[in-house]
């Protein structure tokens, strides 16, 4: 196998990666080197790209398929033989991963290099119980909004670029976006945005979710399920501390402890037998004394 050239553009390939590319994909040159993976490559591994890069593949990577050229893929691979393959790996904190690609040869001669674009990436040993903690980026443009371009959770990231899946119908069985969706906030709330809502379905369950804002017209976001209790103790902490700095009465730190789980101003009045009228009073003066301007200002501030 010939010496890798120097004056191949890395730099240049991996914008190209970083802008064109929302699938992982990384960069294998002719001696089978790491030599770029782009930021979906990094989310769906952990990996970051000054530990990869310069690495020979297997030290990162174990081909099951095909098995014939387990030890040749890359060559075949690079001649066009080999389009598809399947790999095994380990993540940044050491989970078994799968790792099913797609393969492309690009450029010419001694700077020919490797295209591995990841359909699929999950964890091995997969488990059954509903998954806590969902992630997923979803399109903001008006005519495509909620359109998902993957969804990962404790056990998988599935890739669905390309399907016309929407995260309201596909993630929670709904005809439109949801009402408290962090997306959907005006452009002049910042970023990121943080809810905390009522699971669907469980009395016993809240949603927080976390949406950030990323390149072009698209967010990311994190849904953490957790019980009422495990919310309690998420807060307490920072909400005993906000609470004493901001010299809150002891009503409105009430107040504040049922608006931080999701509760409207009628359930609270109902909850401390006062009236909705109180409750909102209490509310506008706890925003005041805490320099906020709405609830989700002060979620910021506790998570």
């Amino acid at each position: 196998m010939s010496a890798v050239p120097t004056d191949v553009d890395w730099e240049a390939i991996g914008c190209l990666l970083a802008d064109a590319l929302t699938k992982p994909t990384f960069v294998l040159d002719r001696a089978g080197e790491f030599r770029m993976l782009n930021a979906a490559a990094e989310r769906a591994t952990g990996w970051r790209r000054q530990e990869v890069v310069g690495s020979l593949w297997n030290e990162r990577i174990t081909p099951t398929t095909p098995r014939s050229n387990r030890e040749r893929w890359v060559v075949d691979a690079l001649r066009g033989i080999i389009r598809e393959a399947s790999f095994r790996a380990r993540s940044k904190d050491g989970a078994p991963l799968a790792i099913d690609a797609e393969l492309a040869p690009v450029g010419d001669g001694d700077s020919k290099a490797l295209l591995l674009v990841a359909t699929r990436v999950a964890l091995i040993d997969l488990t059954s119980e509903p998954a806590t903690i969902i992630r997923y980026q979803l399109s903001t443009r008006a005519e495509s909004f909620g359109l998902l371009e993957y969804v990962s959770t404790g056990s998988q990231t599935r890739y669905v670029e390309g399907r016309d899946l929407r995260c309201f119908d596909h993630l929670y069985g709904r005809e439109s976006p949801c009402e408290s969706c962090p997306a959907l906030r005006g452009a002049q709330s910042s970023w990121p945005r943080v809810e905390v809502r009522a699971h669907a379905t469980r009395d016993d369950m809240y949603e927080v979710v976390q949406a950030s804002k990323i390149e072009g017209d698209s967010v990311q976001v994190q849904v953490r399920r957790i019980t009422d209790e495990e919310l309690r103790r998420l807060f307490s902490a920072k909400l005993e501390r906000v609470s004493d700095a901001s010299g809150l009465t002891t009503r409105e730190h009430a107040v504040l402890e049922h608006l931080m789980v999701g509760r409207g101003p009628d359930e609270i009045a109902t909850l401390l037998a006062v009236s909705k009228r109180t409750v909102k009073f209490h509310q506008t003066n706890l925003l005041q004394k805490l320099g906020a301007e709405s609830r989700n200002d002060i979620l910021r501030l506790l998570l």
